[in-house]
């Protein structure tokens, strides 16, 4: 199913910062505790091109991505995607409309920290007792221009600009196939799916 939705471009600025690590965790999978249940699930994944070749960036990435959703009453709530793959899941969220306000990553190693953070308002629905289902994301970083650096005793900050954007490519049918896959002993199968549109 073709539902390619090219949305909004933009600038943004962010950091190298040396000498300083980080992590991120995976979670399982949160299964259905009530009937009215919900469960919104997606794959994303970063294309980064034209970075220096020692920030390590260019290429793919599925791991570690942030992905923030704001909701009716301004709340914040995030997951971070996980595998080769970009899946990302929210369980139990309320029914009723929220916003996708940004993506965020750190690529590096131990001595060099990439720092990407992007802002989106795209709005979608929530709906009750469903597997709400986002199919693929994909978020393009094109590096413009180093910036100036800061210095402090243990690291030094480079500011970049970076053209960025995002699509929502659908794939819908391939997002349930890989979740069946995946997860083929999950009550999630049995509930009523939906393909989340954004609008």
């Amino acid at each position: 199913m073709k539902a390619k939705i090219l949305v909004s471009t933009a600038v943004s600025i962010f950091a190298v910062v040396l000498l300083a690590g980080w992590g991120a965790s995976a979670a399982r999978i949160k299964e259905p505790t009530k009937s009215d249940s919900t469960l919104l699930i997606g794959r994303i994944r970063l294309v980064c091109t034209g970075f220096p070749k020692h920030l390590q960036a260019n290429g793919d990435h599925t791991k570690g991505i942030t992905i923030d959703l704001k909701d009716s009453s301004n709340k914040f709530i995030s997951a971070t995607s996980r595998g080769s793959d970009g899946f990302f899941y929210f369980a139990d969220l309320d029914i009723g409309q929220y916003a996708i306000v940004g993506f965020q990553i750190q690529i590096g190693d131990s001595r060099t920290t990439l720092h990407l953070d992007y802002k989106a308002d795209d709005h979608f629905t929530i709906e009750k007792s469903t597997v709400n289902n986002l199919g693929d994301i994909v978020w393009y970083c094109d590096f413009i221009v180093r910036g100036p650096e800061e210095y402090t005793e243990q690291s030094v900050t480079t500011m970049f600009s970076a053209r960025d954007w995002h699509e929502y490519k659908g794939n819908y049918d391939e997002c349930k196939s890989w979740f069946e896959e995946n997860y083929p002993k999950s009550d999630w199968k049995t509930r009523n799916w939906t393909n989340t549109q954004i609008f």
